[in-house]
């Protein structure tokens, strides 16, 4: 029994269909690929430059302090920095 050819054209242009969302997706995923750090020193050259934008000198002043952590050490002293000796 032989399969149509309709239905291998429908099957491939399902695929192309389903391929397209997919590429449509990764591109438009609300992220630039300029904001990964994916690494220490973002890059395997250490260069440490990120090329956003939205941060610059006419708005710096306006950043303020979203979250912090206080460390506590289980030995209850006070971090210092130092090493301990």
């Amino acid at each position: 029994m032989r399969i149509p050819r309709l239905f291998f054209l429908i099957a491939a242009g399902v695929f192309l269909l389903l391929l397209a969302i997919g590429v449509s997706a990764q591109k438009t995923n609300g992220r630039s690929p300029d904001a990964d750090w994916p690494m220490f020193n973002r890059d395997l050259a250490g260069t440490r430059f990120s090329p956003l934008t939205q941060i610059n000198t006419t708005n710096v002043t306006k950043l303020t302090q979203s979250w912090t952590y206080k460390l506590r050490p289980q030995d209850g002293k006070a971090l210092t920095g130092q090493s301990a000796s």
